[in-house]
């Protein structure tokens, strides 16, 4: 799947390849990408709210946050809730 949409990217997979101008600039997981500011920038990508948030309040560890979003959005979408 080839997509500008992160939150898209995080409903469909954990892995993202990351390219700019035809340069491989990142194969990583999806969280990672999300919480690379340099990368985000250089990628041109949109920053997501999952990282403002932890940024905005002081989360030490924003891609584990983003982890736990994610694993928590996917356990709830199993069980239907």
């Amino acid at each position: 799947m080839i997509t500008h949409d992160m939150h898209l990217m995080l409903e469909y997979t954990p892995r993202a390849i990351v390219f700019s101008e035809g340069e491989l600039l990142a194969d990583t997981t999806a969280a990672h990408v999300l919480n690379d500011p340099a990368l985000v920038k250089k990628a041109n990508l949109k920053e997501t709210s999952l990282y403002t948030l932890s940024m905005k309040c002081g989360i030490d560890n924003p891609q584990r946050f983003t982890e736990r979003f994610i694993r928590y959005e996917k356990e709830k979408e199993h069980l239907g809730r």
